[in-house]
């Protein structure tokens, strides 16, 4: 991954925050102006229902208004009615100037007295102030009687009466209880001109009112349960509707997260591809060329290894030779970590338990290290066991080991905890996990972790961490290949590997390595043992080689073992060779890679023309048509390149001396 991708990676996840969060204050202002509009309705219904109370008070206090204008306007159209006199009913004493039959008594005997409009109208509103359902007073500003005399608020409401107005009403507050006091003007008919012509009133004017008091306490009694049912309603509707927002809000966030989730595991799978591509062609760049050159190594090492036996000790051209001897070695070693890295390393699997090969390894391992380095080992319990090379497992391990020693060494300034810590246990990789690491697979692991609190590393180191010869070391402090032959081990084991780290606090390298299928590994074809230095023979060998060097060294070694050996630099030269009636091959060694016609095919017509002929191949990496996933296939005798005189000779015997 390039540290352009891994910026637009990271571009990608703020703009979806960015998203989100302009989601969410969309959410919130929605609900903040739903709020305030059921706040608002609610308040405006809380307002029309004391309206409405207030309304109904109005209505009871006009009806009853109503109600005693027209008794009175029947009273006064009749001139009166008559009443028995009682305790609470006396003769008006107002009228006895007016009326000269005021009382009367019936032939019965009984004694009746004239009620007036007024009068009548009096004695109804005291009995209903008795029953307590209202009170009422006819009033006016020229009263006859004292107790028709107007209270303030009275007064006002005739004065507004005599400037127009057809009614008069508030709430008011009486006796510490809220009323609605209500007022309407009684106008001058001709009937009232009876009583009331002397105070100089005319047909039509204001002679006064009829105030009424209506107690608001029931009213508002059914108020507070109407605008409980209100608030009620309208909070379950604000609740409902805030519910809806979040919930809807909510679905709109997690979609947009999958929706963006998916896009970030796109953009996320396709630059693992990248990476894996990319790594993949540096793989078949580093194999290609760790191929060739050891070809030119197994030449060079291989004449000057012949030039060495055959000179004496004492010659000064020795000291020569086993510098070149010495120098090809070396670059042997780096044409086998090129090779480990582009997965064309030849390894000897076998079932294996991880924490017993780290505990062989741990004596070493803290070897590498200074003393100022604390190690830790942490074993995970009851690991099931793996299909692994041993060397291969050391090699990951000091390489990791060694890397995360440089990395503690490189914050030596810093006053931190120098520790490394080395860590195994199993897991189990689901397809969900699968779907987020391209280069993983499901099922059962064991992973070991290599962790330091060293420099740690930016992410575009990490991005390039596992190229060949990519280096953060100064010049002459590495190769470049440690962490390349770690990730090429790994994949070539069917497992991966992943990083994480952090500037100023360190790295941890987890490796996971699927569980074995089975409880043994195939062994390594072809091997058995031999006795010390009894590598020679007189057996004829066809040697297909198609680099000169690499075939005149080893025609010269086998030669010198006591061997019969037949050159042929391709295929179709081998076939040829394999053709003629004079010769009897006991042995074909053949490269894997050669143009024209590779070494599988090239076994292939062999065998078909001498059935039981051995073949033993050699190449500096292998192919799919000889190798899977960098185990022999089963029968197959395999030489690796760069190899020496005595690994050639060693070889050779093990596979004539192998029954067919």
């Amino acid at each position: 991954m390039g540290f352009s991708e891994q910026d637009y990676l990271q571009q990608h996840n703020q703009s979806v925050q960015r998203e989100l969060r302009r989601i969410s204050r969309y959410v919130w202002a929605i609900s903040l102006f739903w709020t305030l509009t059921v706040i608002l309705m609610l308040s405006w219904n809380v307002w029309r229902q004391q309206q409405n109370t207030e309304n109904t008070a109005r209505v009871i206090a006009r009806a009853a208004f109503e109600k005693d204008v027209l008794y009175r306007r029947w009273n006064a159209e009749l001139g009166g009615v008559y009443g028995v006199v009682t305790g609470t009913v006396r003769p008006n004493p107002y009228l006895e100037d007016l009326v000269d039959e005021r009382d009367i008594v019936t032939p019965s005997g009984k004694q009746l007295t004239l009620l007036n409009p007024a009068y009548m109208t009096r004695q109804v509103f005291e009995l209903g102030m008795r029953d307590g359902t209202s009170v009422q007073h006819i009033t006016s500003l020229k009263p006859i009687r004292p107790a028709n005399a107007a209270d303030p608020w009275e007064t006002e409401a005739l004065l507004q009466f005599e400037q127009g107005a057809a009614e008069v009403s508030s709430i008011e507050r009486a006796n510490a209880e809220e009323v609605m006091r209500y007022m309407r003007p009684l106008y001058v008919e001709t009937a009232c001109l009876k009583c009331h012509k002397q105070q100089g009133y005319k047909v039509g004017d204001v002679r006064g009112g009829i105030s009424i008091t209506v107690p608001m306490a029931p009213l508002r009694d059914i108020e507070r349960a109407q605008i409980t049912t209100v608030v009620v309603g309208g909070g379950g509707l604000w609740l409902l509707g805030i519910v809806g927002l979040l919930l809807g809000g909510r679905r709109i966030r997690n979609g947009i997260k999958r929706w963006r989730g998916a896009e970030h595991q796109l953009l996320a799978r396709t630059v693992q591809l990248r990476q894996m591509q990319k790594m993949e062609s540096i793989g078949v760049l580093a194999g290609g060329v760790a191929h060739d050159f050891n070809n030119i190594l197994t030449a060079i090492n291989g004449h000057a290894e012949l030039a060495l036996r055959k000179t004496e000790e004492a010659q000064p051209i020795r000291y020569n030779l086993e510098g070149i001897l010495n120098a090809g070695n070396r670059a042997k070693n780096l044409t086998s970590q090129l090779l480990a890295f582009s997965r064309k390393q030849i390894y000897k699997s076998e079932i294996i338990d991880l924490n017993t090969t780290v505990v062989n390894i741990e004596p070493m391992l803290r070897r590498l290290i200074s003393e100022d380095i604390d190690i830790e080992m942490d074993y995970g319990p009851n690991l099931p066991c793996i299909n692994a090379d041993p060397v291969q497992i050391e090699q990951i391990l000091v390489n990791l080991v060694v890397n995360a020693r440089d990395a503690i060494e490189e914050r030596a300034a810093v006053a931190a905890e120098k520790k490394i810590t080395i860590e195994t246990g199993q897991v189990y990789l689901d397809e969900d996990y699968v779907a987020r690491h391209v280069d993983s697979q499901t099922g059962r692991h064991i992973f070991f972790v290599v962790s330091d609190t060293g420099a740690g590393m930016t992410a575009e180191v990490k991005s390039r961490i596992f190229e060949p010869f990519f280096t953060t070391k100064a010049q002459g402090r590495g190769t470049g290949l440690g962490l390349a032959t770690v990730y090429g081990i790994i994949k070539q084991n069917g497992g991966s590997i992943y990083i994480y780290s952090e500037l100023d606090i360190g790295t941890a390298f987890k490796i996971y390595w699927p569980v074995a299928s089975s409880d043994s590994a195939a062994p390594l074809p072809g091997t058995r043992p031999t006795a010390a230095d009894d590598y020679s023979g007189t057996e004829t060998i066809l040697l297909v080689e198609d680099d000169a060097g690499v075939r005149e060294f080893a025609v010269a070694a086998l030669t010198h073992q006591g061997y019969r050996v037949l050159p042929a630099g391709d295929g179709v030269e081998a076939l040829s060779v394999l053709g003629r009636a004079d010769v009897s091959i006991d042995l074909l060694i053949t490269d894997v890679i050669m143009p024209n016609m590779n070494g599988d095919e090239l076994a292939e017509k062999a065998l078909a023309a001498v059935p039981d002929l051995r073949i033993l191949y050699a190449s500096g990496y292998t192919d799919n048509h000889i190798v899977h996933k960098g185990n022999l296939a089963k029968g197959t005798n395999f030489l690796q390149k760069p190899y020496s005189v005595d690994e050639l000779a060693k070889r050779v015997r093990a596979v004539l001396d192998t029954p067919v």
